[in-house]
């Protein structure tokens, strides 16, 4: 099956605002759903191309596939919000649309459990920020790492929402861009949801290695007494 995109059904676009204030659009774009034909390969499977537009370079068609229609959207909407997550600038894009498209039509039943709480972000002016949880299972296995946009509620504080946890035993690292990761050990998982957790991050990560040394310093110093414009 080629990748070649038929007509787009949805679009989403988002906002990236890179350091420098220049700001740009980025677009999700879904296509129509098709079933293979029954006496070809893959019968009866359904197909859904999807593209991201406004990235240089990366403006490919990739072809989802799912056994129903809503199954190969869902797959092409994962695939997208994916990708995206992969980028280095992906503390600048905004994905508060992303789980669903802002489609309900593609909203499926949520397994797992739903983890709340509230992140503090210190010496931040606008919580509104990307955050990255990873949740690494106790004793060991491989991390599931979810983003999530902070919900203002505070001058420096937001709540979220994640969805879809499986049970077990986690070590929960959160991480923003500037600022240190924090851990949350021995968070249970266990038929039900988990509400409550709290978590301060440290500022002052200016390059994002997860430690303040002196290349954070240098990058301020070389920057020292500059004004911004008006």
């Amino acid at each position: 099956m080629p990748d070649t995109m038929n007509t787009v059904i949805a679009t989403r676009l988002m906002r990236r605002t890179r350091p420098d204030g220049v700001v740009s659009d980025i677009t999700v774009e879904i296509g129509t759903p098709t079933q293979t034909p029954a006496d070809g390969p893959d019968s009866g499977m359904w197909y859904c191309p999807a593209r991201i537009v406004g990235i240089a370079g990366f403006e490919e068609v990739i072809t989802q596939w799912g056994t129903d229609s809503v199954g190969a959207i869902s797959m092409a909407l994962t695939t997208m919000a994916h990708l995206l997550t992969v980028f280095p600038f992906v503390n600048e894009i905004n994905f508060s649309f992303m789980p669903n498209f802002g489609f309900a039509v593609v909203a499926r039943p949520v397994e797992g459990a739903t983890l709340t709480g509230t992140v503090t972000l210190e010496n931040c002016n606008d919580p509104e920020q990307n955050v990255t949880f990873e949740f690494r299972p106790q004793p060991g296995g491989t991390p599931t790492v979810l983003k999530h946009v902070l919900t203002p509620t505070g001058t420096n504080t937001g709540t979220f929402k994640l969805e879809g946890i499986p049970d077990g035993t986690y070590t929960l690292a959160v991480k923003a861009y500037s600022w240190l990761r924090k851990v949350i050990p021995n968070v249970v998982v266990n038929g039900g949801d988990v509400s409550g957790l709290t978590v301060t991050l440290p500022s002052g990560d200016v390059n994002n290695s997860n430690a303040i040394d002196i290349s954070d310093l240098n990058q301020i110093v070389s920057r020292y007494n500059q004004l911004g414009d008006p």
